[in-house]
């Protein structure tokens, strides 16, 4: 019962920037399963808090590339690294307060994913951002100042989102600030709108026999509630703060994407949805790509071996292991001999560093 609350208190009479697909599967679980609708006796389905949970959860973020331990400070991240590169997940509906981070949940917060941005920002083993994102959207409120957030880091780190399924709405104002947008071919990206739900139960509640009675301080304390028809000018007044959460929307988008799309062309879309490269052409995203190709694009490449005069080395590759390390010859005395060995055990080190150091940067698998 707890989580239909939850559900309910999130959707409705407030501003949403949601895919409209979303919209629906919400209403049939809503459906005939508010708590007004049943009298103490009436039975209450078991699966209400199960069905709550099933909406808004998403599938798991990627579980097989990147670790979210440093071994270094042997301390844990809030999010995963591949290298030097940070792999933040932005999976399933997004909400503004709560620390939810990841997919476990279901659920998103701009709160927790801020807290994500800020820390990869500040690592300095992190030279880069993948934002993975597969999202249908979510709350409009705290949507802008996350973007915003992205935008920031962004002017120091590189930031990349990649479309990696769905990207709509509030998940695609965030991608919207990145330094660029990746979109899988299948990716769906856009749904640039905002979409506000009013529920009025007042003939139903009449037809139970029920009538509510509000008493209240203040013209406007109740406006928009479920218990009544929604007067002309409440509907104006909620009409007004949807315009206005459009043309942030909007802006974010034509700020993020300038050079691709101008507040007219953002505004075209009229919440339209792109799938791979269509996206790509009309400006939501810069190229079509998987997280695989994504990920390796932003990796920084290995370091060169140290560039030393090695006598053992002349005309030959720097060796990758022990056993392509040339022995030493035929020396002419005592001393060439022991610079010889002292020379082959300084490369024997630095094969060793080179290893170790490779070993640290390969993308290990959960096990």
């Amino acid at each position: 019962m707890t989580q239909l609350f939850h559900l309910a208190d999130r959707i409705c009479n407030k501003p949403l920037l949601v895919h409209p697909d979303k919209v629906p599967i919400i209403l049939a679980a809503l459906q005939g399963r508010l708590p007004i609708a049943a009298m103490p006796d009436d039975p209450i389905d078991v699966d209400l808090a199960q069905t709550g949970r099933e909406i808004l959860r998403g599938p798991n973020a990627n579980q097989f590339i990147g670790r979210n331990y440093d071994q270094g400070t042997r301390s844990g991240r809030p999010y995963r690294v591949s290298q030097d590169v940070a792999i933040i997940s932005i999976i399933g509906s997004l909400v503004n307060r709560g620390a939810w981070i990841g997919a476990y949940s279901g659920l998103v917060s701009y709160e927790g994913l801020n807290h994500q941005l800020r820390a990869a920002a500040a690592d300095s083993k992190v030279n880069s951002i993948l934002l993975d994102i597969e999202s249908p959207g979510g709350e409009a409120v705290g949507c802008f100042e996350t973007a915003e957030l992205v935008q920031q880091i962004s002017l120091t780190k590189p930031v990349v989102a990649l479309v990696n399924g769905m990207a709509a709405s509030a998940a695609y104002a965030i991608a919207s600030a990145a330094t660029k947008i990746v979109t899988i071919p299948t990716g769906i990206s856009g749904s640039i709108g905002v979409v506000l739900l009013h529920l009025d139960f007042s003939q139903h509640l009449a037809d139970e026999g029920i009538k509510p009675t509000f008493i209240h301080a203040g013209a406007h304390k109740v406006d928009g509630n479920m218990y009544e028809p929604l007067p002309e000018g409440v509907r104006e007044g909620m009409q007004a703060d949807i315009d206005a959460f459009y043309n942030m929307f909007v802006g974010t988008v034509a700020k993020g994407r300038k050079g691709q799309m101008t507040e007219k062309a953002v505004r075209s879309t009229e919440a339209r949805t792109y799938m791979g490269q269509e996206a790509v052409r009309i400006g939501l995203a810069d190229e079509v790509g998987t997280f695989e190709s994504t990920l390796a694009s932003l990796i920084s490449p290995s370091p060169a071996p140290p560039q030393k005069n090695f006598k053992l080395l002349e005309g030959k590759p720097f060796p990758k292991t022990f056993s392509d390390i040339p022995p030493i010859g035929r020396t002419g005395g005592w001393e060439e001999w022991s610079a010889a060995v002292a020379e082959r055990q300084e490369i024997k080190r630095l094969v060793n560093e080179n290893n170790a150091a490779a070993e640290a940067r390969a993308v290990p698998r959960q096990r």
